[in-house]
């Protein structure tokens, strides 16, 4: 059997024509998952502050520390307890544990039977504390809402700066106008 040089399939066809017969696998980034029978979760906590000592006790229960802006979300249709444990906390690089949170336990009251959102402020005490920096970290937390439903998560939070708190809230919060 001869074989014509004129019908010969070159390396390189054949290369090309494995490479698109080969199934394409995509990966994507996970969001926020929600279920349809309901969910709280927490996001945001790139605004956060200092607490000059004792000037916010009142307000966050923290004699010093630092402030940290959050959404609250729940698909939930009843209203919801938040218990948070100590959190882990980056400030300036040095990471330590056992921050406690303020106000714990949060209860949030869900006005709609869709996804409902506020924006909380949550108080942080631990050590090193009142240093201007970056903060970052995790605070884990359960939930129980009224109607009997019950989950885990995690905050995870990061600020590129703590500047003093404005009137006990974080600056971008501030309803106050600066002059």
């Amino acid at each position: 059997m001869t074989i014509d040089a004129r019908n010969r399939i070159s390396r390189r066809t054949l290369a090309a024509g494995a490479a698109w017969a080969v199934p394409v696998v995509t990966i994507t980034a996970a969001a926020p998952h929600v279920s349809a029978s309901g969910e709280v979760y927490l996001t945001g906590g790139d605004i956060a502050c200092k607490v000059p000592g004792d000037s916010c006790v009142k307000n966050y229960g923290l004699q010093s520390g630092y402030a940290v802006t959050a959404q609250v979300c729940s698909t939930v249709p009843s209203d919801v307890t938040i218990n948070f444990s100590d959190a882990t906390v980056t400030l300036n690089g040095v990471t330590t544990t056992g921050w406690a949170i303020s106000p714990n336990p949060l209860d949030i009251l869900n006005t709609t039977s869709g996804t409902d959102c506020k924006t909380v402020v949550i108080g942080l005490a631990g050590t090193p504390n009142s240093a201007e920096g970056r903060i970052s970290g995790t605070i884990p937390y359960t939930w129980t809402a009224a109607n009997g439903q019950t989950g885990t998560g995690t905050f995870p939070f990061s600020a590129p700066t703590t500047p003093p708190c404005k009137n006990c809230t974080p600056v971008a919060l501030d309803p106050t106008p600066t002059p």
